[in-house]
């Protein structure tokens, strides 16, 4: 309801480190997510961390994506912290014991959720910083569309960091070897990183084409320069982002 006053109460991992803050509000349309909508933000936001632990793993995983994401975006020592956890012996992810001690911990969520909160405070309106936020989202946005929404939003943007970071290096703005980093870690965590066959590249595309953070009507991506550094690219290629989306396909 417009103009009333509202808190959020964010219960999932996604929400918390991500979602509730910046006070964006809207919604889906046909042609694509998020093309609807406003910038109004809550009074408060109360993120109770034990919540966390009654979250299903699926939903755990699609939270640190975005995690992951704020690490790359402004936190080094943040994704250096991720990757130095320690994981089960089995498939190399994390255990529910070892999820509710780092959930004991809470920290590495205030880390996360910071990056998003110090860039908003400086940029509330997206006119230029804020966008950075949306690193491996053009992609992801995208894939969720093509795959009919059977990709979640985590999922997707876990895909959609490492075909950003893999542009990048395409494009020689960032090392070969920050794909393998980022690739391994969400591997690790238990994400996909790889498009599936049957999505095509050309409708990736086209959906692409629907993202609200084009530029005249041109291509804008986020890309990593570094870990901890991102960089805006306006004026993407066709033909480097169907080069891309076809190297990550399984």
């Amino acid at each position: 309801m417009r103009g009333v006053p509202f808190i959020q109460i964010p219960t999932t991992l996604l929400a918390m480190v991500d979602s509730s803050i910046g006070g964006k509000v809207g919604v889906d349309h046909p042609r694509g997510k998020n093309l609807i909508g406003a910038f109004y933000p809550p009074r408060a936001i109360i993120a109770d961390i034990a919540t966390l632990n009654t979250l299903p793993e699926v939903e755990w995983r699609c939270g640190m994506s975005e995690v992951v994401k704020h690490a790359i975006v402004g936190d080094a020592k943040l994704f250096d912290w991720l990757e130095e956890r320690r994981w089960t012996k089995d498939d190399g992810r994390w255990t529910v014991d070892e999820r509710r001690w780092t959930i004991d911990d809470g920290r590495w969520i205030e880390r996360a959720l910071r990056v998003k909160v110090e860039i908003v405070a400086r940029d509330p309106f997206e006119r230029g910083e804020r966008m950075k936020l949306n690193l491996g989202h053009t992609f992801a946005h995208a894939l969720e569309i093509v795959s009919d929404f059977q990709l979640r939003h985590g999922e997707a943007v876990g895909i959609g960091l490492v075909c950003a970071t893999r542009f990048a290096v395409l494009q020689k703005i960032s090392d070969a070897s920050l794909v393998e980093r980022v690739e391994q870690l969400l591997a690790r965590i238990g994400l996909a990183t790889r498009i599936p066959r049957e999505l095509s590249a050309e409708k990736i595309i086209a959906a692409m084409q629907t993202d609200k953070k084009r530029a005249d009507g041109k291509l804008r991506l986020v890309l990593p320069r570094v870990i901890g550094d991102v960089v805006i690219k306006d004026d993407v290629a066709r033909e480097d982002v169907v080069a891309t989306i076809e190297k990550q396909k399984i």
